[in-house]
């Protein structure tokens, strides 16, 4: 009996950590940040390689978010969202294997978009 309490309030306490889903726009906009951050924080381990396309898809991308409703100052809501994961998994792995996850997403970006 006990356990299953335990187990409910960890349910009930994760449930209030939900956040509401992100609109289209606002899912484009955190491409662009991905993008941005990637830039930002791989390019020493990308060679540089791509790193101006990936810069101008980026800003394609937030200007393609605005024309969908986002708001211009959106983008850095998306950055700090972005930045707090790549801190994330930096912390649990160490910052070539987060650029190299970051750098795979970024080409799917890339090649979707």
């Amino acid at each position: 009996r006990k356990t299953k309490l335990i187990a409910v309030a960890g349910v009930v306490a994760l449930a209030g950590c939900a956040q509401e889903p992100l609109s289209p726009a606002q899912q484009v906009m955190t491409q662009a940040a991905y993008l941005d951050v990637t830039t930002e924080q791989c390019a020493a381990v990308s060679g540089f390689g791509g790193l101006t396309e990936m810069q101008q898809r980026s800003a394609d991308l937030q200007q393609k978010a605005v024309s969908m409703g986002a708001a211009a100052g959106e983008i850095e809501n998306a950055r700090n969202r972005v930045r707090t994961a790549f801190a994330f998994s930096s912390g649990m792995q160490n910052r070539f294997e987060a650029c190299n996850d970051f750098m795979g997403r970024s080409a799917q970006i890339m090649a979707t978009t």
